[in-house]
């Protein structure tokens, strides 16, 4: 328990010594080494399990790329790492999707779960009567000294002026920001190392969920809550009625797809790219999370074991094969808008969307044949969300967009270009995309000394924080970006200007 006090000090001042007035980069990697370090450290037997080996992996291998890239999603899945961190660290059958929202409640609730704990200790020290409650009964008399001394410090202060000038100047010269920063650090971390007791109790209810059924799962009881039909019968005789017509629509649904963008080449008269792209890919992830329900519901028990249920186990892999098909179809019509206009970042928020779908079908597939239960669907897609969102941080997506819309589009979209990120700042002051832009006035130091420059506020801002930040906001790209506009001030192609100069609107 000492140590664990001590992990917990040197984290919360590692915390603040990393991230104080600065940015994301490489302090995020260094920050999450930290963590994973202690962890292992607190529970050596961590090492020893997959769980905590996968999602520590995911930590560092978001955090790397932070320290390359220090874009949205970096940073995010970084985050979204180590609130699952917090919670598998210590419950190993936790599922990735209940440990993120319980990581969430632990740090956002750190304030509450401090005082809990505290009014804990302090109950257990009483019960047991030792030595420790002694001790702990010292904070009254701490607590009356200080106040005592605070009053006769105010009197001092009255007594001698210059006792006053010194003690005002010495306050004047606390960083306020830095400890209220640090107060703020070990709030949010407390729940790291001393996990909340009822939370951690909760989360063991989820080890009995994730399993195979067996031939004796107990049947379900027929109320109007958990059934609309009055016996298992009538279940079975609308289940196979309804993935009949389902599977009947969604084959017309395929085949006028197919025909319109194989056969015919062409969208019917009056309909656009946008109606037929928005509109249907929206409807495509309704249908499939709808899809994944029914099953989910006509599967939840019995008819995972009935004989006569396999015709509607059939019918039903029918469907999810056209539920696949129907993504195919998607994810075309995806790649025709992207054609016709440009690539986005929402558009390749539709691919994710439609991997998640097949992901979420696929599984949902396994989940049948193999009999498992439906928790086992939200352990495993929360799982395999996770990987595929973690993998992701290692590409540059901002790089691909730039790099696409120059190449495939003959009206390049500027104004997106440069909402894409600092990394186009280059490219863009190349084509002069700036030069209509509002412009101020920054002191920066880009050659040997600090020198005015009237800049663009997107370049100007960008490099006044860099500037501003220290070395463990390091970033690659960033980095990469700053060094451009310092070659262009020392080759004189950006030259300083007087501060009192009136900046370009």
């Amino acid at each position: 328990m000492k140590f664990r006090n001590w992990y917990y000090l040197l984290t919360v001042l590692s915390f603040t010594a990393l991230f104080y007035k600065q940015e994301a980069g490489i302090n995020v990697f260094l920050f999450a080494g930290l963590l994973l370090t202690l962890s292992g450290l607190m529970n050596t037997t961590n090492w020893k399990k997959k769980e905590w080996l996968t999602i520590a992996s995911g930590t560092l291998f978001s955090s790397v790329f932070v320290a390359i890239y220090a874009n949205s999603l970096t940073i995010m899945m970084s985050l979204i790492s180590i609130l699952i961190l917090v919670i598998l660290q210590r419950s190993k059958n936790t599922s990735y999707g209940v440990a993120l929202g319980s990581g969430m409640i632990s740090v956002f609730g750190s304030l509450v779960f401090m005082v809990l704990g505290i009014n804990y200790a302090q109950k257990l020290k009483q019960a047991r009567k030792t030595q420790i409650l002694k001790k702990t009964n010292r904070r009254g008399p701490v607590f009356v000294v200080v106040i005592v001394s605070f009053l006769f410090l105010s009197l001092y202060r009255e007594v001698n002026p210059i006792f006053d000038a010194y003690f005002a100047s010495l306050l004047g010269n606390i960083e306020w920001g830095w400890i209220f920063f640090t107060l703020f650090g070990s709030v949010i971390l407390y729940s790291f190392f001393f996990p909340p007791r009822i939370l951690m109790k909760l989360l063991k209810i989820e080890d009995s969920y994730g399993k195979t059924l067996g031939d004796n799962h107990p049947k379900p009881k027929y109320s109007f809550i958990i059934n609309l039909f009055a016996n298992f019968e009538n279940e079975r005789y609308s289940a196979f009625m309804m993935f009949g017509i389902l599977n009947l629509l969604l084959l017309f649904l395929n085949i006028t797809d197919f025909n319109y963008l194989f056969l015919k080449g062409e969208l019917p008269k009056g309909i656009t790219y946008s109606d037929y792209v928005h509109s249907g890919v929206g409807a495509v992830i309704v249908s499939i999370i709808l899809a994944i329900a029914l099953i989910i519901y006509y599967f939840r028990g019995q008819m995972n074991f009935d004989p006569q249920s396999k015709n509607i186990k059939t019918l039903v892999f029918i469907w999810i094969a056209q539920n696949m098909f129907l993504i195919l179809m998607a994810t075309f019509k995806n790649q025709l808008y992207i054609d016709a206009y440009s690539l986005t970042f929402l558009r390749i928020g539709v691919y994710y969307y439609l991997g998640f779908s097949t992901l979420g079908l696929l599984l949902t597939l396994y989940k049948i044949y193999c009999k498992k239960d439906t928790w086992f669907l939200f352990r495993s897609n929360s799982f395999g969300f996770y990987i595929l969102l973690v993998l992701s941080c290692a590409i540059n997506w901002s790089a691909i967009v730039t790099n696409y819309n120059l190449k495939n589009n003959k009206e390049v979209d500027l104004d997106y270009i440069a909402n894409v990120g600092f990394e186009n700042y280059p490219l863009l002051w190349e084509r002069e995309y700036f030069e209509s832009k509002r412009h101020e006035t920054f002191e920066l130091r880009l050659t040997s000394k600090p020198e005015f420059y009237d800049l663009p506020n997107a370049i100007g801002s960008f490099l006044e924080e860099y500037e501003r930040s220290g070395m463990v906001s390091y970033s690659y790209e960033k980095e990469k970006t700053y060094q451009y506009f310092v070659q262009l001030a020392v080759s004189g192609k950006l030259k300083p200007c007087t501060k009192e100069e009136e900046p370009k609107e």
